[in-house]
């Protein structure tokens, strides 16, 4: 899926930004400013990187014919020559130039949506890598920074990779290309792709992680489940109706991204529920706050087996079911939404949201393969071990 200003295709197509609205003649214009014309001929290589070079001339005023990158034929050497007129400042010709956006402007606006400070304490987020003076047209959206993930972006030409969980969260002493972290880090530079992460100031954000998966089950008058360090974490409302527990774990199968691990269900699959609590990724430390809710079931992920097996003990086989969903799907649903926030927010800033595409990734970095085994609802929880 795409934002605004989407087109199909790998290659940047700036040129159509660059001449919109710009002379497309040759000769010279007798009434430019005073002071030397420039001939800028670019290669294909400079277009591919969209390398314009016009630092030399930062806070000056310009006043060129510039070819920049429009119509690559062999007869030019694949050299484009689309003259355009530029009379202004950098920012201006920037602009014209299909540079609208920097990543420090939609930096900017992610930190206005997932504040930094509303992070938990021991939680690293923000501008991992990159250079928040340079253009972005491309913004690719993950859950996690993987190598695979990181790839895609690169093949995509993303200029910058928003993640939700973070690459660097416990210290590090090397980004060598030896281990998988220092790979990551090194293909991000090399690749020229920033990364930002927003992570538990997403999951406490309001729209942000928790949000999402409380719209995509149709909630209704949702309130926060439980505030940690000031923030309000998880989401708890009512179902519009109550339905089946097993019912209900087979919609959420439908509004959540498939993964191997499929979808775990804890209590009786014909018992009603309304009251809903859910908290995307890891969250069997809530179980507290799920009962002072009065929350009927719990869709959270990494559920381990002793505190699930305590819970449902305490609860005597009744109230709250718990289900856990997975710690990647529970948590995907906030990207596209996240990035059509981006989007519209840059646009009320003043940009030209024609010039940046949005990317949701197609890399599932669930990290099992596959399930064997698995039973379904109604299979008797007694019997003979196989």
């Amino acid at each position: 899926a795409a934002g605004p200003g989407h087109t199909e295709g790998d290659g940047h197509d700036h040129g159509k930004h660059a001449a919109k609205g710009e002379s497309s003649h040759g000769g010279h214009d007798q009434s430019e400013a005073e002071g030397e014309e420039d001939h800028v001929r670019m290669t294909a290589e400079q277009i591919e990187n969209q390398d314009i070079k016009v630092a030399k001339a930062e806070g000056g005023l310009l006043s060129r014919h510039i070819l920049v990158p429009g119509t690559i034929t062999p007869d030019t050497d694949r050299i484009a020559r689309v003259p355009v007129r530029v009379v202004g400042t950098v920012s201006e010709m920037r602009k014209r130039l299909g540079d609208d956006v920097r990543k420090g402007d939609v930096v900017a606006v992610l930190d206005r949506h997932h504040p930094p400070e509303t992070a938990q304490s021991w939680d690293r987020v923000g501008l991992v890598t990159g250079d928040p003076t340079h253009p972005v047209r491309r913004i690719h959206a993950a859950v996690d920074p993987t190598l695979a993930v990181v790839d895609e972006a690169r093949r995509l030409r993303a200029d910058l990779l928003v993640t939700h969980h973070p690459l660097l969260l416990r210290g590090v002493h090397s980004v060598a290309t030896t281990n998988a972290k220092g790979r990551t880090v090194t293909d991000l530079i090399s690749s020229g792709v920033a990364l930002y992460v927003a992570h538990t100031n997403a999951d406490v954000a309001d729209p942000g992680v928790n949000t999402a998966l409380a719209d995509a089950l149709g909630l209704q008058h949702v309130e926060p489940l439980v505030v940690e360090e000031g923030q309000p974490l998880g989401r708890v409302g009512e179902l519009p109706a109550g339905e089946t527990l097993a019912a209900f774990a087979e919609r959420l199968d439908t509004v959540l991204p498939s993964a191997p691990g499929g979808i775990r269900v804890a209590g009786d699959p014909g018992a009603v529920v309304r009251r809903v609590a859910v908290l995307g990724g890891a969250g069997d430390s809530a179980f507290d706050a799920v009962r002072a809710s009065g929350a009927d079931v719990y869709v959270t992920a990494d559920l381990r087996h002793h505190p699930v097996l305590e819970a449902r003990e305490e609860a005597a086989g009744g109230p709250p079911y718990l289900v856990d969903a997975g710690h990647w799907a529970t948590e995907s649903l906030w990207l596209r939404t996240a990035l059509d926030r981006l989007v519209a927010a840059l646009v009320a800033d003043g940009h030209d949201a024609a010039t940046v595409e949005t990317h949701v990734s197609e890399v599932r970095t669930d990290p099992w393969t596959f399930t064997v085994g698995a039973t379904g609802p109604g299979v008797p929880t007694t019997g003979e071990h196989r």
